[in-house]
Formats: structure tokens, sequence, C-alpha cells
């Protein structure tokens, strides 16, 4: 068995294929840098990135196929909870009001 752990926060990278790929905060800098350099020439001069996985291991994309990019942390995961279930409560009392149900399925 392997000795990794997950790591506590990564980069979520989205690309224009809307792939979202797992990579290691340290790669951020050189993930910016690319991308705007790709921006800044017109978008003419794209680069392959050598970027690693939050996993370990290598991950190859160019610059111009980066769309956005956040970091996930464990307070952006604990305000997207809320938020789901916020927008789940919403959605219950808009279902009773129009006197539909609600299916536990939907959760």
């Amino acid at each position: 068995m392997s000795d990794w752990t997950p790591p506590e926060s990564w980069l979520v990278v989205l690309e224009d294929d809307s792939t979202a790929t797992h990579i290691d905060p340290a790669d951020e800098g050189t993930l910016d840098a690319a991308v705007t350099r790709y921006l800044e020439s017109g978008c003419t001069r794209d680069e392959l990135l050598c970027l690693t996985l939050s996993e370990g291991g290598p991950y190859r994309v160019l610059a111009s196929r980066v769309v956005g990019w956040w970091l996930n942390t464990p307070e952006h995961q604990m305000h997207n909870l809320m938020r789901k279930e916020a927008q789940k409560e919403a959605e219950k009392g808009r279902r009773a009001a129009l006197g539909l149900p609600w299916k536990e399925e939907d959760e």
C-alpha cells in the first residue's frame, strides 16, 4: 500500500474541453506566467507546461488549453458544501410553495 496521503489543497485547472485536473498548488506561478505570456502574445506563442498532479506524477498541457483555475482549500470546500445545502433548502421551499413533493433521490 502507498504512503501517499491526499493533499489539503490543490489547484483545479479547467481546460477548453471542460476537463478539470487537480494540480500541485506549488505550480500556480508557472501556470499563471505561461497563460499570461500566451495571452500577451495575442494567443500566438503557445507553450507546453510540465506541471505536477496533486497525486504526484507529471501533467502536461498547452497554455492555450487552460481556460481557468482556482485553489481548492478546506475553506473553499466548506463554503461550497454550505452553498449546496442552502440551494437544496431553497429548492425544497420553492417546491413546497408550488405543492410539489420533495423526492429524496433529488438529494
